[in-house]
C-alpha cells in the first residue's frame, strides 16, 4: 500500500469490531480508528484528507447520528462520505440516518465482501463527484478568464473600475461574515460585462460618438445583457442575478423573488458601485457614505455599514498627485485622459491602473510622445493597528 491510498476512519466503541474492519480494510487502505465519538470529531478536524468515515450509531456520549451531524455542520468535512454501522435494521433509523447526510449502511454481524464492496463503491463516486467539480472549476475559471480578459480588451476603464469595486465587495462581504463570497466578488468584477456588446472605449469609437443620452440608453440596458451573458454558465446563475439587479433600489428588491444570498449581492453592487461613481469623481469617501446613507430606501443599511466600518479600519482616501510615466503603479486611478503629443488618447479618466495597462502605456510611450506629468489618485489604505 502506497501513502496515496485513501485514508479511512473506523468509529465504534466495540475493540472487536474495529480490530475486524481494521484488519479487513487495513491492506488496501490507511485506517485510522476512533473508540469514541469526541475522538472522531477531533480526527476529521485534523486529518482534511479524510476518504470515508465507517461509523457506529450506538455509542456512548456522542452516538453516530450526532457524530454525523456534527461532521455535516463544518463546512470542511461537510461532503465526506459516512456509511453507518449498527445492528439496527428499522426503516426510521436508516431514513434518520439519510436525513442527516450518511450514504449508506452496513448492518452487524459483517459479512466482509460487503464492507469491501460498499467502501470502494463509496470512494469511486467520490473520486468521480470530485473529478466533475475539477472540470467545471476549470469551465467555470476558464469562462471567467475570456470574458474579464475580451472586457478588458474592449472597455479598458469600464474593467478597471469593475477589478476596484470587486475589492470593495470583498470586504464588505468579509464584514458582514457572508459565505461563498467569491459569489459576490465575481458579481462585481463582471458587473459590466454587458459592455462588451458596445464597441470602443471612452471617447473612442462609436461609443464615444454617442450623445449623453443616447449613452444612457445603452448603459441601462448593460445589465440585462450580463445577465444574458452569464446564466448559462455553470454556478453562475446567482451571480447572473446579482447582475440584473445591480441598479434594483432596496425597496424593490424586496419585492424580488429568490434566494435571500441573490438580493444581498444585488444590494452590495448597488451601494459599491454608486460609492466608487462619487469617489472617482473625487469626492472623499466619508462624504460618499453620508450621501448614500441619507436614503435607506434606496440602498441596504447594513451594507454601507460595513463599508464604512472598512474605510475606518483602513484610513482610506484618494490623493491626487502628478507622475511620470515611469512612476505609475497598479491601483492608482487616472485623474485625465492620457493623450500622446498627437492627439490619441491612449487611457481615460477614471481608469485604474493595472501591470497590463501600464506596460501598455510606457510601449506606446516608446513610439509616440506621451503628455507627462500624468495626474493620478492614488489610493491610500493604511491598516490601523
Amino acid at each position: 500500500m502506497d501513502d496515496t491510498a485513501p485514508i479511512l476512519l473506523l468509529v465504534d466503541d466495540q475493540p472487536e469490531n474495529l480490530r475486524f474492519l481494521e484488519q479487513l480494510l487495513g491492506e488496501r487502505y490507511m485506517v485510522k480508528v476512533a473508540r469514541n465519538g469526541e475522538t472522531a470529531l477531533r480526527i476529521v478536524e485534523r486529518t482534511p484528507e479524510l476518504a470515508l468515515v465507517l461509523l457506529d450509531i450506538v455509542m456512548p456520549g456522542l452516538d453516530g447520528y450526532e457524530v454525523c451531524r456534527l461532521i455535516k455542520s463544518r463546512a470542511a468535512s461537510k461532503d465526506l462520505p459516512i456509511i453507518f454501522v449498527t445492528a439496527l435494521d428499522e426503516v426510521e433509523d436508516e431514513r434518520k440516518g439519510f436525513s442527516l447526510g450518511a450514504v449508506d449502511y452496513i448492518t452487524k454481524p459483517f459479512n466482509p465482501e460487503i464492507v469491501k464492496a460498499r467502501v470502494a463503491t463509496h470512494l469511486a463516486l467520490k473520486e468521480s463527484r470530485e473529478h466533475v467539480q475539477v472540470l467545471l472549476k476549470k469551465t467555470l475559471t476558464g469562462s471567467i478568464k475570456v470574458l474579464t480578459e475580451v472586457l478588458a480588451m474592449a472597455h479598458p476603464r469600464v474593467f478597471s473600475r469593475s477589478s476596484r469595486r470587486s475589492r470593495y465587495v470583498k470586504e464588505v462581504a468579509h464584514r458582514l461574515n457572508l459565505e461563498n463570497t467569491w459569489q459576490f466578488e465575481l458579481a462585481a468584477l463582471l458587473s459590466q460585462i454587458g459592455y462588451v456588446t458596445f464597441s470602443g472605449d471612452g471617447s473612442q469609437g462609436w461609443w464615444g460618438s454617442l450623445g449623453e443620452e443616447e449613452r444612457h440608453r445603452f448603459e441601462e440596458q448593460v445589465p440585462r445583457i450580463g445577465h444574458d451573458l452569464l446564466r448559462h454558465i455553470p454556478n453562475l446563475h446567482h451571480v447572473a442575478v446579482m447582475i440584473l439587479h445591480q441598479r434594483t433600489t432596496e425597496r424593490e428588491l424586496q419585492q424580488v423573488s429568490g434566494d435571500a444570498s441573490i438580493k444581498t449581492g444585488a444590494a452590495m453592487l448597488r451601494v459599491v458601485l454608486d460609492f466608487d461613481e462619487l469617489i472617482v469623481v473625487g469626492m472623499h469617501p466619508s462624504k460618499a457614505c453620508s450621501s448614500l446613507r441619507g436614503n435607506d430606501k434606496d440602498y441596504r443599511q447594513e451594507v454601507l455599514r460595513a463599508l464604512e466600518a472598512f474605510l475606518d479600519e483602513s484610513e482610506f482616501h484618494l490623493e491626487t498627485k502628478e507622475l511620470l510615466l515611469k512612476d505609475l503603479q497598479p491601483h492608482m486611478v487616472l485623474d485625465q485622459n492620457v493623450w500622446t503629443e498627437n492627439q490619441v488618447l491612449l487611457a481615460s479618466q477614471g481608469s485604474e491602473l493595472n501591470e497590463t495597462s501600464i506596460n501598455q502605456l510606457r510601449f506606446w510611450a516608446k513610439r509616440a510622445a506621451v503628455r507627462e506629468p500624468i495626474r493620478v489618485r492614488v489610493p491610500l489604505i493604511r491598516p490601523i493597528r
